[in-house]
């Protein structure tokens, strides 16, 4: 039987070979969306999610996290689970259809009306899902979570593509939505045999650890749907439209590969949290393989910027350049924060993550209103969210360090490496900019990319397996991948290697 270590790894490989697809599924979408549809368009789905998103926050209990950390977690649990959430998700859907005129009214665009309506059914509907799911990540089966997960995505971005040919508007994103929720439900009693009834005869047990949960959920919308209500009501649906799709471009490479690794290590942590040295160690893999894979994925991203968006959204948005590059750097720091989340979720202690997430709202909300109200455009006010990160960056690893009885120059070490490759990389790319012809058209900015990212990767690999052999094959990603290779046949004769 595999340790836990190397099913954590395996799990790492399907998430993340998943959210790379589910990605890559929702970049075509996005491609192909943003030249059919205005940015206003993003813009009014994006007001009608904030108003989904606070609905749908106020009831992410975590019990799916509660069940994943529980390991003697009984099959009541899940019973109960299921029930809670089925009853908060059909009250949900009443008040948003309720209240869907107030909050039409407070942007002051009737189409959001419509669109709620139609999320009211969505929430409804995500209240069926058979909880039964959980399992795969519980019992580190993420091949089945693979399957899952990705079958539901292919289904709603095939839908959302084929309705924006047929609409070209926002409804397009809507019904895609409606149809991506419809088949998450039916797949998710036709991969797990569970069959969730009603039942409440878990709940203390549950809410004992989802109360923390819930209470960062909360924080969690104030950071993410916070600056799309200052956008949206402060400068209306065509710079909240910019601005959402700007971020979804920006955290392609730092979310999008940080995430499916994190909810992989959170299961590995809850089996281990028992023991220190094994968890410190388990840890400082994980945050040095996450740290090597997306650093310079999100350094490269601000890098180019400006021909990404020429070839990826069009001329419609060239303004969102100056946004990726500034929410680009943003998922840089977010990534050498170091993985709070599913480390003090494993060591119980979900009130720090609230508290963090807390204060990156507390001082970002109110900067970026001020910013605003000063006459700063968006590209400026998105700064505020930067500065955030960045002044918690210094307590937050402190914490880290401190439960899991380590220096800091231990976790330094497993990230310095990344973090100065990845500088050079850019200064490489930025000189190769600084020759090539201004961008102008589709074909000049393709040729670009097609110059600069070989460049980059080339640069960022060459100086990672330099420094490792020149600081004497120390452990870390490098070591890791070597020893997979090795143990798979792939590689023969390496011995030696740390």
């Amino acid at each position: 039987m595999r340790s836990v270590g190397d099913r954590v790894a395996a799990g790492a490989v399907w998430m993340v070979g998943l959210r790379m697809l589910q990605r890559s599924l929702g970049l075509v979408s996005t491609v192909i969306l943003a030249r059919l549809l205005l940015p206003e368009d993003f813009g009014v789905v994006a007001m009608a999610l904030i108003v989904f998103a606070l609905i749908e926050v106020a009831g992410a209990f975590g019990f799916d996290l509660a069940l994943i950390r529980d390991q003697k977690a009984e099959e009541r649990h899940y019973h109960t689970a299921w029930t809670l959430n089925l009853a908060y998700k059909l009250l949900a859907a009443l008040i948003i259809a309720v209240f869907a005129p107030v909050f039409a009214g407070f942007f002051d665009d009737p189409r959001v009306e419509e669109v709620l309506y139609v999320f009211a059914i969505i929430v409804a509907i995500r209240g069926l899902e058979n909880i039964g799911v959980v399992a795969f990540r519980k019992e580190l089966a993420f091949n089945k979570e693979f399957n899952y997960r990705l079958a539901t995505k292919v289904f709603r971005v095939a839908v959302t593509v084929v309705l924006a040919v047929l609409f070209a508007n926002y409804w397009a994103l809507v019904l895609g939505s409606l149809a991506g929720a419809v088949a998450g439900v039916l797949l998710s009693y036709w991969m797990h045999p569970f069959r969730p009834r009603f039942g409440l005869s878990g709940t203390r047990e549950l809410f004992n650890f989802s109360r923390w949960v819930l209470l960062h959920n909360f924080a969690t919308y104030a950071n993410m749907r916070g600056p799309d209500l200052i956008v949206g009501r402060m400068v209306g649906a065509d710079a909240l439209g910019l601005f959402r799709v700007s971020s979804d471009i920006a955290k392609l490479p730092s979310e999008e590969l940080y995430a499916p690794i994190m909810r992989v290590v959170f299961p590995g942590f809850s089996k281990i949290a028992h023991d220190l040295p094994r968890l410190r160690r388990a840890y400082l893999s994980a945050q040095g393989f996450v740290t090597a894979a997306t650093v310079p994925a999100a350094v490269g991203l601000v890098a180019v910027a400006e021909p990404l968006v020429w070839v990826l959204l069009g001329t419609n948005w060239l303004e969102a350049i100056p946004l990726i590059q500034v929410l680009g750097l943003l998922g840089v720091t977010t990534i050498l924060h170091g993985n709070r989340y599913s480390l003090f979720m494993a060591l119980g202690k979900p009130y720090w993550v609230f508290f963090f997430v807390l204060l990156h709202a507390v001082i970002t909300l109110p900067l970026m209103v001020y910013m605003l109200s000063a006459g700063f455009g968006i590209a400026e006010a998105v700064w505020a969210k930067l500065a955030a990160s960045l002044l918690l960056m210094p307590p937050g690893v402190w914490l880290v360090c401190y439960y899991l009885r380590m220096r800091a120059v231990e976790f330094l070490a497993v990230v310095w490496r990344p973090v100065v490759c990845s500088a050079a990389m850019a200064l490489a790319i930025y000189g190769v900019l600084g020759v090539l012809p201004e961008v102008e058209t589709l074909g000049g900015a393709a040729a670009v990319m097609a110059v600069t990212v070989p460049l980059g990767a080339a640069v960022y690999g060459g100086l990672m397996l330099l420094t490792w052999y020149g600081l004497g094959r120390p452990e870390g990603p490098e070591s890791r991948m070597l020893e997979i290779a090795v143990s798979r046949g792939l590689i023969r004769g390496a011995q030696g290697s740390a």
